[in-house]
């Protein structure tokens, strides 16, 4: 089912998350974006597809609006959080981070508790 959206969308951030066929996850992701814009979760996953190939300026809008529509996703707030501190963000960085507290599972939390006490590094991006 080439057109299957949700398994598009689940393909495209796998293997972008995995840094493999890139340019065709991120086409895959953009064709589930372009027939469902105001998805949250289909949002996040081109934002994120975004800032893992250092695309940051075009991936904080779309993870910002992401977050908007689904304001309890500690993921989506998670990746909102890492992207806006590689744009230079901080303050705004760690209150993503601070809203992914409130429902993220315990590694996550961890996790974003070394964000918020020393900053984004390459060990604690999001996976």
């Amino acid at each position: 089912f080439p057109d299957h959206i949700p398994a598009l969308n689940y393909l495209g951030y796998m293997l972008t998350d995995r840094n493999v066929r890139v340019n065709e996850a991120l086409a895959m992701i953009e064709k589930v974006v372009a027939r469902e814009p105001n998805n949250g979760a289909y949002l996040d996953s081109l934002g994120w597809a975004y800032m893992i190939t250092g695309d940051v300026e075009r991936a904080v809008p779309l993870l910002e609006a992401a977050a908007r529509g689904e304001p309890g996703n500690a993921v989506i707030s998670e990746h909102l959080g890492d992207a806006l501190w590689k744009s230079g963000r901080h303050i705004e960085a760690r209150y993503a981070w601070r809203v992914a507290t409130l429902t993220a599972e315990p590694d996550m939390a961890e996790r974003l508790a070394t964000k918020l006490e020393q900053g984004l590094t390459d060990a604690t991006l999001a996976p």
